[in-house]
């Protein structure tokens, strides 16, 4: 049985840790980028998605 830990999900051995994406029709502008800027930031959106318990996007 694996640990639901932080290691295992980064190595994938959680069998429910996935990956989430993000699709845009074309290159973002407008507030579409905005969001995207803010979540792909390491201090604000991605600080986020730490605090609320997912594992943020490799550095």
């Amino acid at each position: 049985m694996v640990e639901a830990t932080l290691h295992s999900a980064q190595a994938r051995q959680w069998p429910i840790a996935r990956e989430l994406y993000i699709f845009t029709n074309g290159t973002p502008t407008g507030p579409v980028k905005q969001l995207m800027d803010y979540l792909l930031d390491p201090k604000k959106g991605q600080h986020a998605v730490a605090e609320i318990g997912y594992i943020p996007l490799e550095k």
